[in-house]
């Protein structure tokens, strides 16, 4: 099947490395170029040329300035397009990549790219083509409004590394900016991926990404609220992956102490969580993650044996774990021993012994080694306070300090008072 037949003027057989430093501009010949399913035909009055289409690589690569300029000034057209192609050495086996540079109206050239584009598909597209498969993945995922690390990370595997290098990357291009959103670039890009993938496809990339956004939200909106931020957990062992969210008073029941064999907590680069990593006996390793870096670190304390028992069992009641049995299971410890600590821990009043929460020293306490423990595990000689990653502390000291004001009232009123 014919695409089309236009007439430019040419250079073909140009070895690539010269498309680079020099081109000669004495080489320009009339062409006649005939489009069809199958190949690319050059037609002259000496030579009559076909380049298979699934030998052409990239289309309308970008030029040096300079060799760009050159072009037009001796060819008297301002459009130019270059096209990459395969084909047989002459010397020695195998092939070599060439180069074939066209010049004519600016609605002849864009008529070539466009159908050239259509045939080929994205492998073609200079930009796209030297992109990874993630890189256009996770692009394509942004404009259509999936921008949620929690949302992302399960549609590329669990894997949250891939999630922060392709954003890395993306950025580093220029396609999108630290806030997720995409450049007038990367929006020209994606719709050059939604308008090639359409023909290629034989269905619409754009109604498909409109799907998938639609699906995500409707996913996040039907989640009910909490009264605590979840967590994202994910479970690896071997080549199988499980990732959700867990609200943090539910987290114990995801892990089992006994099975441990060595915990580590990290902050992964470009992102704004803490990481709790847990290796089991049985090789796999959990990965629980979190903005709030109390939770992580409380949970590290609580699950680290060589952490003084009595800040463990602290940390226990932080984290919301109140029920004994919870407890001792969470902690691996005896009920005497339990019952002995918690008498110390009320005496020194950091416990509540009626409402089993933290007094407002108690919380001091723990907030003070939880900023201990993230200047001694990360280094910091200089640590900034952040409360929007110690919201728990944050919420519980309001709360603390609410108690303590309905107590002062009701022993002046002498009655009860309920907010």
């Amino acid at each position: 099947m014919i695409y089309g037949e236009i007439e430019f003027i040419g250079i073909a057989d140009i070895p690539r490395i010269n498309t680079i430093f020099s081109i000669d501009n004495t080489l320009w010949a009339p062409w006649k170029v005939i489009l069809t399913d199958k190949e690319m035909q050059i037609e002259n009055g000496t030579i009559n040329m076909r380049v298979d289409l699934e030998n052409i690589l990239i289309v309308d690569r970008p030029l040096p300035h300079a060799i760009l300029s050159k072009l037009q000034n001796s060819s008297k057209h301002g459009s130019i397009i270059v096209i990459d192609y395969k084909k047989e050495a002459t010397i020695g086996i195998g092939e070599v990549v060439s180069s074939m540079i066209l010049a004519g109206k600016k609605s002849d050239i864009s008529n070539l790219k466009y159908m050239l584009m259509s045939l080929l598909g994205l492998k073609a597209d200079p930009i796209i083509g030297t992109m990874k498969a993630e890189d256009i993945r996770l692009l394509c995922l942004l404009a259509s409004g999936i921008n949620s690390f929690d949302m992302l990370v399960p549609i590329f595997d669990g894997d949250d590394e891939i999630v922060n290098r392709t954003f890395a990357s993306l950025i580093s291009k220029g396609l999108v900016d630290e806030y997720a959103t995409l450049t007038s670039l990367g929006t020209d890009l994606v719709d050059r991926v939604k308008g090639v993938e359409k023909k290629r496809l034989g269905s619409s990339i754009q109604e498909d990404f409109e799907n998938l956004s639609t699906m995500w939200n409707c996913l996040d909106c039907s989640m009910p609220p909490c009264d605590e931020e979840t967590n994202r957990i994910i479970w690896k062992c071997g080549n199988s992956k499980l990732c959700g969210n867990v609200t943090t008073v539910d987290i114990n029941k995801f892990i089992r102490p006994a099975s441990i064999e060595r915990i580590a907590v990290e902050i992964p680069e470009n992102t704004g969580s803490i990481d709790l990593i847990i290796y089991t006996m049985d090789d796999a390793h959990i990965v629980l993650k979190s903005r709030d870096y109390s939770v992580i670190l409380a949970l590290y304390g609580c699950l680290n044996l060589k952490e003084d028992i009595q800040i463990r069992i602290l940390f226990c009641f932080y984290l919301g774990y109140n029920t004994e049995s919870v407890i001792l299971g969470f902690l691996q410890i005896s009920s005497s021993c339990l019952a002995k600590h918690c008498q110390i821990l009320v005496y020194n009043k950091l416990l509540d012994r009626e409402t089993k929460e933290l007094t407002n020293s108690g919380l001091n306490l723990v907030h003070r080694k939880i900023i201990g423990d993230v200047s001694v595990l990360f280094k910091w000689s200089c640590f900034e306070y952040n409360s929007e990653n110690f919201r728990k502390i944050e919420t519980q000291k309001k709360e603390c300090a609410k108690k303590k004001i309905l107590n002062i009232l009701q022993s002046k009123h002498g009655k009860k008072l309920y907010v």
